[in-house]
């Protein structure tokens, strides 16, 4: 919720100040105290055109004005029923603030109300307008807020805004100040960013490794702004990886994948938080390899295996009982002899729309789409024997990396060029059932170099633009229907997870 600024209300009132009608004036036609200083702009009377009797005029005049301003004065004095009392005055006192005791980008502002008011907090920071907290109805009494944002090591000023009865007021402007980043944290390069083209979010929401290795952390979840400044992070502990952070399909908060499947030694768990760390919940599946989709009812889908080989798809409902919903093991049986990791998936995600869910398997190129009522695979697209034709046959998968159904239905995949090492394309197809073909009718292969030898995305914006991940390779892109960069980050060379662009980091903040 926006509000009018109200530094602009108290600019008008300062020009303009309280208008005040008196009705005696009015009524007898004589003109205000402000105008009576030359010619009488009244109706004509028989004194005005005899100049014998000028100085009665005068006198007459002159005591006509002054009874005006006595009327006026004793209007403004004796009846204030309706007088202009002025700018109100602001319910908020003992205001302070402090950084966050673990995101040095967070601030937190404490304030008191003597009264009972809709109340949020204004801030502004390296020369831009102001930005607001939700404003929320609050009883008199201690209440505190945290600014999101905010890039480190940035000066700002807030203040506290009220509406009571209508009217707004501010609290004393107050300064503050964040602190540095944690020095192991990768910073991105901003690469293009041209504001006509790109989405109208304002922050991405990714992950990047931050170790000497692509696969054995440390990792950091992290939130940055249009210019690629870090406002947000999270580092799982024990070197566990986070490739695949994602908002909670109500946008109240944050998921943060912590798998140990390269770093061993720690057990996998799935972080719920808000972005303030005042709700956190995690989840522990018993035998967690990689990736995994978090449903709305709470139901968590992940890949299960004990042994590398016999892959599960399996459901960790929300009280904590499990279900194995397919066998990728048994499925790959009855068309090859099934190798270690040959069914390990990059990606499990689940289609509310179908009920189905997208399972990605990059050693063997092929993904399946799973039909979680009858547990059936109902559609195969890659390499293994029974896929779909590909129309064109060079657009086959080649380790592929996140398939997704944008809104119009159409399938996006990021995919390498097969035998083809070194080139990397954003591919969208189009899904015939009836012939059982993907048609190719649009793709991205970018001219800037990047290519990653693993992991990736391709995924359709509501702008119509694409957001293209290169992986190991560092880059995040967003692209045109044209094929142009409107905005990029780069990580030099270190594993970006998956992209997803935010348009309201408060909400984020809300909880379950």
């Amino acid at each position: 919720m926006h509000h009018t600024a109200l530094t602009t209300s108290l600019l008008l009132m300062a020009a303009c100040g309280p208008v005040k009608l008196d009705d005696s004036a009015s009524d007898d036609g004589a003109t205000s105290p402000d105008t009576a200083t030359g010619d009488d702009t009244g109706p004509a009377t028989s004194d005005d055109t005899d100049d014998t009797d000028a100085p009665d005029t005068d006198d007459t005049t002159g005591e006509d004005t002054q009874a005006v301003d006595d009327t006026a004065s004793a209007d403004d004095t004796g009846d204030t029923s309706g007088a202009d009392t002025g700018p109100p005055t602001s319910p908020v006192s003992a205001l302070s603030w402090s950084v966050h005791d673990e995101v040095n980008t967070l601030i937190e502002v404490r304030f008191t109300l003597d009264e009972a008011a809709e109340a949020w907090v204004a801030f502004s920071f390296d020369g831009k307008n102001w930005e607001e907290s939700p404003a929320r109805t609050l009883e008199a009494g201690e209440h505190d807020e945290v600014l999101f944002g905010i890039p480190a090591d940035m000066d700002l000023d807030w203040e506290v805004r009220t509406l009571v009865a209508g009217a707004e007021t501010a609290s004393e402007p107050q300064e503050a100040r964040t602190e540095s980043l944690p020095s192991n944290l990768p910073l991105p390069v901003l690469l293009d960013w041209n504001p006509a083209e790109s989405g109208s979010e304002g922050w991405l929401y990714t992950s990047v490794e931050a170790g000497n290795n692509n696969f054995f952390g440390p990792y950091y979840a992290l939130i940055l702004d249009r210019e690629g400044r870090v406002v947000w992070y999270h580092s799982p502990e024990d070197d566990r990886l986070a490739m695949f952070p994602r908002i909670a399909p109500d946008g109240s908060h944050v998921l943060i994948d912590q798998t140990s499947i390269y770093a061993g030694g720690t057990t996998p768990e799935l972080l719920r938080t808000t972005l303030d760390g005042a709700q956190t919940e995690l989840i522990h599946p018993a035998h967690w390899n990689l990736t995994y989709d978090y449903l709305p009812d709470g139901t968590m889908l992940y890949d299960d295996s004990t042994d590398g080989t016999r892959y599960h798809l399996t459901a960790l409902r929300p009280d904590g009982t499990e279900e194995q919903l397919w066998s990728c093991y048994d499925w790959m049986s009855e068309i090859k002899t099934v190798r270690s990791w040959d069914c390990q998936p990059n990606t499990i995600l689940w289609n509310e729309d179908t009920n189905t869910v997208l399972w990605s398997m990059f050693q063997t190129s092929t993904v399946v789409e799973v039909d979680l009522d009858s547990g059936e695979v109902i559609r195969q697209f890659g390499q293994l024997d029974g896929s779909w034709t590909m129309d064109p046959f060079n657009a086959m998968l080649e380790l592929q990396h996140f398939p997704n159904y944008s809104a119009d239905g159409t399938l996006m995949v990021s995919t390498h060029i097969v035998g083809q090492r070194g080139r990397q394309v954003a591919r969208e197809f189009a899904v015939n059932d009836k012939t059982e073909t993907l048609e190719e009718i649009w793709s991205f292969e970018n001219d800037l170099g990047y290519y990653a030898e693993y992991a990736g995305e391709a995924k359709r914006l509501d702008s119509g633009n694409t957001l293209v991940g290169l992986g190991t390779d560092g880059a995040i892109l967003e692209v045109t229907p044209d094929g142009d960069v409107a905005w990029g980050i780069e990580f030099a060379g270190r594993l970006v997870g998956q992209a997803t662009l935010v348009d309201d980091l408060y909400a984020l903040n809300e909880g379950w």
